[in-house]
């Protein structure tokens, strides 16, 4: 049973892919544009990323787009089609 119990272990901590790509998104805003967004400002959906934060911050990002998504695609091999 303690075999079984330590194979388990390793599992409890698992998050879903798009819990992985959201931290990757808001560490390169943050780094490419300085702004800081929270992980319930992100949802990821058909390979698109749509934003429910303040529309000013939805506006100032609209403008950074091309080098958020070129940075993505550079260092993490990440493709996005959208940030709305």
């Amino acid at each position: 049973m303690d075999e079984l119990s330590s194979y388990l272990d390793k599992y409890k901590h698992l998050v879903p892919p798009e819990a992985s790509k959201s931290k990757v998104l808001i560490d390169v805003v943050y780094k490419e544009c300085g702004i800081a967004l929270k992980e319930g400002d992100i949802k990821i959906v058909h390979n698109g990323v749509h934003l429910t934060c303040h529309p000013t911050v939805r506006s100032e990002l609209s403008r950074c787009t091309p080098q958020i998504l070129k940075a993505l695609h550079k260092q993490h091999n990440i493709h996005f089609a959208f940030i709305r």
